[in-house]
């Protein structure tokens, strides 16, 4: 005798996997079509009763997944990653089924730049129950550098006879936490394009463009995870060097009814000039303090300047100098007188000749001059 199941067949209500209330995958009942019976020849002796309460589970069917590409992202002193699952794709699923991913947590293997870094995780699940996702392996993405920035600006200088430049960096901007780094300005020197003061065409002093050789790098525990960008259009003020000047001589002169002078600069020499440079006065109007005559007197002196454009001239010091008198002259006649017995005698004054404009001046009678024979 044997059991005949010609005709019988099972089947789940549906086709989806079952779970119990904690999320497990749990039985399901089978439903029987057809009846079971004996066959053999002794079958007709005998008689089978039909199963029941029969049930089995239908376990999730295990998938791959592929194309999930990791996010690049710049660092941000976390491991965190995150992932562009758009262009996923998945090997095992079952017919026209719908699936996609849900989930995950998705970790860098540390905090810090680099390229092709692995990327685990976590978490990571399938939005359609009737599937398990394999475990996913093989991701690597890239953490960038992150841009810091600081402020350059060119430093004036004082003209010295060299193209030499500098410039004042201010502090870092943009690091994360705690992290460490400061710039590197080894083997970096600036300059100007030529060693001489610059002017606009108003005539005052301008900026000049510094060029720069070298390039600043990032020193500290946490460099290699940050970028700076090297500073551009950096100008600065080369300024005039200021001189001292002396030996400057005021030259005498006759009384001439206005205060202008003149000066002597043959014996000049000057303090502050850089190496071999030349230089040398020009201009200058300078006058005493009053038209008259007189030793020692103050002079004073306007318009003075320089004939190298490099440098500026210090407030000249005291001068003095001299204004002598002017000489007059005048016509004498003497005059004829009778016999008187005495021999005074007199005579007759011209007009006083050179006076200067309307100078008032003449001779005093009461000066104690006489004349005899």
């Amino acid at each position: 005798v044997s059991i005949d199941n010609t005709g019988v067949s099972w089947a789940f209500a549906d086709k989806n996997v079952a779970f119990d209330a904690s999320g497990a995958v749990t039985d399901k009942a089978l439903s029987q079509s057809g009846a079971y019976t004996l066959a053999g020849s002794d079958a007709g002796n005998y008689d089978i009763t039909q199963p029941t309460s029969i049930s089995a589970k239908i376990t999730q069917k295990a998938i791959s997944v592929s194309g999930i590409a990791i996010d690049a992202k710049e660092y941000d002193g976390t491991a965190a990653a995150t992932a562009d699952i758009s262009s996923v794709s998945f090997t095992g699923v079952v017919g026209a089924d719908t699936v996609g991913l849900q989930g995950g947590t998705y970790t860098f293997n540390d905090k810090t730049a680099g390229t092709g870094k692995a990327v685990s995780v976590t978490g990571l699940g399938v939005n359609n129950t009737n599937y398990s996702l394999n475990a996913v392996s093989g991701l690597t993405g890239d953490i960038t550098k992150k841009a810091l920035t600081f402020t350059a600006v060119g430093d004036d200088k004082v003209y010295d006879g060299t193209t030499t430049g500098s410039l004042t960096l201010g502090a870092l901007q943009g690091l994360i936490g705690s992290d460490t780094a400061s710039i590197d300005d080894t083997g970096v020197s600036w300059a100007y394009g030529d060693a001489d003061v610059a002017f606009d065409g108003s005539g005052a002093v301008t900026d000049k463009a510094l060029s720069q050789t070298g390039a600043y790098g990032l020193s500290g525990s946490d460099a290699g995870n940050y970028s700076i960008a090297q500073p551009t259009s950096i100008s600065a003020k080369m300024t005039q060097r200021p001189l001292g000047v002396s030996g400057i001589t005021i030259e005498t002169k006759e009384y001439d009814g206005n205060a202008t002078a003149t000066a002597d600069i043959s014996g000049i020499s000057f303090t502050g000039v850089v190496g071999a440079d030349s230089v040398g006065l020009t201009g200058g109007t300078y006058t005493f303090n009053d038209k008259t005559a007189g030793t020692g007197k103050v002079v004073s002196v306007t318009g003075l300047g320089l004939d190298n454009a490099n440098y500026s001239l210090n407030a000249v010091g005291a001068l003095t100098g001299d204004i002598t008198q002017k000489v007059l002259t005048f016509t004498t006649a003497g005059d004829n007188k009778e016999y008187d017995g005495t021999d005074t005698a007199s005579v007759t004054l011209g007009g006083l000749q050179g006076i200067i404009g309307a100078d008032t001046v003449s001779i005093d009678p009461t000066s104690g001059v006489s004349w005899t024979y």
